[in-house]
């Protein structure tokens, strides 16, 4: 354990998979590497099996099983806050980082029961706006409604889900900080960097889950139409499983030797891969505002790679993408729009304007030392 950095010492909620938590992973580590101690109480739902030996902090488990109904569930989800809260308070913890609004329950239990403790929300998205089902969202508007005056700070993910939040969910948003916390990747020094394959053809990526909702037929379809001066590759798992035979039936119906399937790789291989291509595709459907207020990583590790990036016409994206000029925004997936994206990337060299600064800008290294001065 590092040395404490003036008595601080941080407890941390999640109920989820931990694994998984890249944003989560990425603040312990910076906290740690600050001096800062921390301790993760962990709602493990039970998906992928929690290899202690894999993470370099304490982990308190308590069990929050998902395979049950989801009424089930959600009162495992209000036991955990419960429970986590009543630890937390009885801790010697000065300050709370409650990832999600699933975990927020438990840092208000503990700061009913010792106020001097310093409550962080990271609201990493917007939960209630995600929720589709009008009871669930709902009941967790109130629950969210109730917890946030108890909060100190609230951290999110893109600015326009920051301003949104304050003027719809904080009553009183001059009583606590509110703080941008983007989902930005590691920077990666530019002599790692590798030179771009020679072109044509233009080389574009698609990393991410594949299904009749994440534009995978439309995709396919764009790049036969485009034809051999253009690749693509679709990398990822294929969900749901039914679509995989659907997706072999639409590659096979039509001869397409420049579109190529492949699976999901690990994060850590990432990189690697993203610097064989020239343009990233990095797609969300607008059918709620946590989805037109993106706060896409994807995109983020495209351009830290020196990948020019193509992905919604939303505000988020396009003052990223458009107004720097490192990729370019469509109205719809479709040909026309796709044609002219990628025409408008290589005839005025948007990737060289991924430059050593703007990825330092999109780094975590740039944001950090904001994140440890909460803390101060």
């Amino acid at each position: 354990m590092s040395k404490e950095r003036n008595g601080i010492k941080v407890a941390c909620t999640l109920v989820g998979t931990l694994a998984i938590r890249g944003r989560l992973l990425k603040q312990l580590a910076a906290l740690k590497t600050a001096g800062i101690s921390t301790k993760l109480y962990y709602g493990d739902i039970g998906e992928v099996p929690l290899k202690r030996e894999d993470f370099d902090f304490p982990i308190e488990v308590i069990s929050t099983p998902l395979k049950k109904s989801k009424a089930v569930l959600f009162l495992r989800q209000m036991r955990y806050g419960l429970q986590a809260g009543r630890r937390i308070a009885e801790s010697d913890a000065t300050h709370v980082i409650c990832f999600a609004l699933e975990s927020l329950l438990a840092g208000v239990v503990a700061k009913r029961r010792r106020p001097e403790l310093k409550l962080i929300f990271d609201s990493s998205e917007l939960h209630v706006e995600a929720y589709i089902n009008p009871v669930k969202k709902r009941v967790w508007a109130m629950i969210q409604k109730y917890c946030v005056p108890f909060c100190d700070i609230i951290m999110h993910a893109e600015e326009n889900r920051m301003s949104y939040f304050k003027e719809h969910h904080d009553p009183a948003p001059d009583k606590r900080v509110h703080f941008l916390l983007e989902n930005l990747p590691y920077f990666i020094p530019g002599e790692k960097l590798r030179e771009k394959p020679a072109k044509p053809p233009l080389r574009v990526l698609y990393v991410g889950v594949m299904g009749p909702d994440r534009f995978t037929p439309q995709l396919v379809d764009i790049f036969r139409e485009l034809g051999p001066d253009y690749t693509l590759d679709l990398v990822g798992p294929v969900m749901p499983q039914s679509f995989a035979g659907d997706l072999e039936k639409k590659m096979s119906e039509v001869d397409t030797p420049n579109v190529t399937v492949r699976p999901a790789i690990p994060h850590k291989e990432m990189s690697n891969l993203i610097q064989d291509f020239h343009v990233g595709i990095a797609l969300y459907r607008n059918d709620n505002l946590c989805n037109y207020y993106c706060a896409p990583n994807k995109v983020y590790d495209y351009l830290m790679n020196g990948v020019a990036v193509i992905a919604n016409d939303y505000p988020g994206l396009r003052k990223v993408l458009e107004v720097g000029e490192v990729g370019a925004c469509v109205e719809n997936v479709d040909l026309h729009c796709f044609k002219a994206a990628l025409e408008l990337i290589a005839s005025e060299q948007r990737s060289n304007n991924i430059t050593d600064d703007v990825r330092k800008r999109y780094s975590w290294e740039a944001q950090n030392p904001g994140y440890i001065a909460l803390f101060d």
